[in-house]
């Protein structure tokens, strides 16, 4: 009798975590109803609200959940940002973080220029400009001064709103580095 359902168990195809979980769940919410030692069956019916997070546990949330989605687990995924209250950072905005952390100033360029679909032009217009002054600073602190002042004079934004912010940093070329 026994054979019979391990030959059965072999023969299915495997289930992912998160249907696993499910199942687990769903087990577990039947068996609670049918107890007769559970006196107020609105526990079990409410839907539970995720517990409050910190930071660190969000982040750490939200790289466990970069991982799964890594390796196909798509309902896992949903279930676990659905459970925590998180939800997942899209690849573009990790890239473009990591891109600025290291002061991989053109890489981080090209990400802005990707995000255009999801981002407004005046944002996209203030990120450029924001990424183009910590460039302008970089170049100043190894000092490029030539190369800081063809960033001010070619690619900073020639937006008259940020006319004043590149005044400014001209004058941080006659800045004394030392």
């Amino acid at each position: 009798m026994q054979s019979a359902g391990i030959q059965a168990q072999q023969q299915s195809p495997p289930k992912s975590v998160g249907q696993r979980i499910k199942e687990t769940l769903q087990t577990s919410k039947s068996q609670l109803s049918r107890s007769p030692n559970v006196a107020d069956t609105s526990l079990v019916s409410a839907p539970m609200s995720p517990p409050p997070l910190g930071a660190a546990e969000v982040n750490t949330i939200r790289i466990i959940g970069q991982y799964l989605k890594n390796l196909g687990l798509q309902e896992t995924v949903a279930t676990l940002f659905a459970e925590s209250g998180c939800r997942l950072e899209d690849t573009l905005a990790v890239r473009l973080r990591e891109y600025i952390v290291a002061g991989e100033w053109d890489h981080a360029l090209g990400i802005v220029d990707k995000m255009s679909p999801f981002v407004t032009s005046l944002n996209l217009l203030r990120i450029r400009e924001k990424l183009y002054e910590e460039k302008f600073v970089d170049l100043l602190g190894k000092e490029r001064v030539l190369e800081a002042l063809s960033l001010l004079t070619v690619d900073f934004p020639s937006d008259p709103a940020f006319f004043d912010r590149r005044n400014f940093l001209a004058t941080l070329l006659y800045v004394d580095p030392k």
